[in-house]
């Protein structure tokens, strides 16, 4: 038996020691204390270029889940009247119950509507407005927590309507004319809504 000095207050104690009689240190064989002293010089010697690519790594991870949690959070029809009360926009807020909102813009109204649960669901629109003569689908799709149908009515009356669903909250547009769907967009944009691809 030898003796070894404690690693962490330098009393001399026995090489067969569990822990340090003195300050309580645990005593640990070579190989574990090799493997140890490994993984801190490992960590030690991480470059800046290392460092820094963890920290970039760390802000994106932040940022990517803060806009998820903007996407995900659900908007009121209140919400989006006190936006398009903010930016000018003449609205109509059904009162009290406030789950209808009319925002008028300069060549159209949108109607927001809160979905109740019985409403049609999106395929069956779509299926609906296939099965009709004189109705042309011109585009539809689904994104993350968006879905959206841009239809042509164009039997006896000609005209655009955009069906818009984000959440539990309806947009319905109807347009005579088709170029009048950017302004559409861009007031979809302006109260945080995902741009249908139209």
């Amino acid at each position: 038996m030898s003796m070894i000095k404690c690693r962490d207050c330098g009393a001399d104690i026995s090489d067969q020691a569990q822990a340090c009689p003195k300050c309580g240190c645990p005593m640990m064989a070579d190989s574990q204390i090799k493997k140890s002293d490994k993984l801190i010089r490992k960590f030690k010697l991480l470059t800046k270029k290392q460092w820094y690519l963890l920290s970039a790594i760390a802000v994106l991870l932040i940022i990517g889940l803060i806009c998820l949690v903007n996407i995900l959070k659900p908007v009121s029809i209140a919400q989006i009247a006190k936006i398009a009360d903010k930016n000018g926009y003449s609205y109509s807020l059904r009162e009290p119950q406030k789950d209808r909102l009319e925002v008028k813009l300069d060549n159209c109204t949108i109607t927001f509507t809160v979905v109740s649960d019985d409403d049609k669901t999106y395929e069956q629109i779509i299926y609906n407005l296939n099965q009709q003569s004189g109705v042309e689908i011109l585009s539809n799709g689904e994104g993350f927590g968006y879905k959206y149908i841009f239809t042509h009515y164009y039997d006896w009356l000609n005209f655009y309507s955009l069906d818009y669903w984000h959440g539990d909250i309806k947009a319905d547009v109807t347009m005579d004319n088709k170029k009048t769907v950017d302004e559409v967009v861009d007031f979809l944009k302006l109260i945080g809504f995902k741009a249908p691809a139209i």
